[in-house]
């Protein structure tokens, strides 16, 4: 390791010698790692090496590569434009979005963030998921409020919230009625998008047609 410069900062964890056999996919372990963060600061970056390939960058894109967005809900300007209820819904950042086509079942849901730390696993917060609308859904939430509470609410592994506690569980119904905006907004959307096609392809005004 080379001597660095009194004014640079960071740390370098060197894992030797290991025990497994097996080879490490290095590209899957830097999109698993990513999911445990929320990387709210542009000048803190993680790189990840193996032996002498070249790093990999882990951040906020690894997340969702791949993924075409279709529609995407930026908070917190979304929650201006709703009557949903929530003493701290104007603390809360984050994007959701729906793609074109279904996801892979580890990406569906919503991922909540604590200061930049993992607090729960992506989940529709209890609702039934017989839509077509939560095979297109992923996204995060930012929820840094929650760390201030009196009671620690977040589990040792940090992979979820403790939903029995009283305020969590006002988060829970607050996410289920934004869970089921955004559904309804989505809906709106699709079919807003499904008219303008028909419109560019056959050249009729479904809305004119219908009446």
């Amino acid at each position: 390791i080379e001597r660095c410069e009194k004014d640079d900062s960071g740390t370098i964890i060197i894992l030797t010698n290991l025990k497994r056999k097996t080879e490490y996919n290095i590209e899957d372990l830097s999109v698993s790692l990513s999911k445990l963060f929320d990387f709210h600061d542009e000048e803190f970056k993680i790189y990840l090496f193996k032996n002498d390939e070249e790093p990999i960058i882990i951040d906020n894109k690894l997340k969702y590569e791949n993924l075409e967005p279709e529609f995407e809900w930026i908070f917190p300007e979304f929650l201006k434009v709703t009557e949903l209820d929530f003493k701290y819904k104007g603390e809360i950042r984050g994007k959701i979005i729906t793609t074109e086509k279904p996801l892979k079942p580890g990406l569906r849901g919503i991922t909540l963030f604590a200061n930049g730390r993992l607090v729960n696993q992506p989940e529709f917060f209890g609702l039934s998921e017989s839509s077509h609308f939560f095979s297109y859904t992923t996204g995060w939430l930012d929820i840094d409020y929650i760390d201030n509470l009196s009671k620690d609410v977040i589990s040792t592994n940090r992979q979820s919230l403790d939903w029995e506690n009283e305020e969590t569980i006002e988060l829970k119904e607050f996410l289920k009625e934004l869970v089921k905006a955004i559904h309804y907004d989505w809906r709106q959307k699709w079919d807003e998008k499904k008219k303008k096609k028909i419109r560019k392809n056959t050249k009729i005004d479904l809305e004119s047609w219908y009446e």
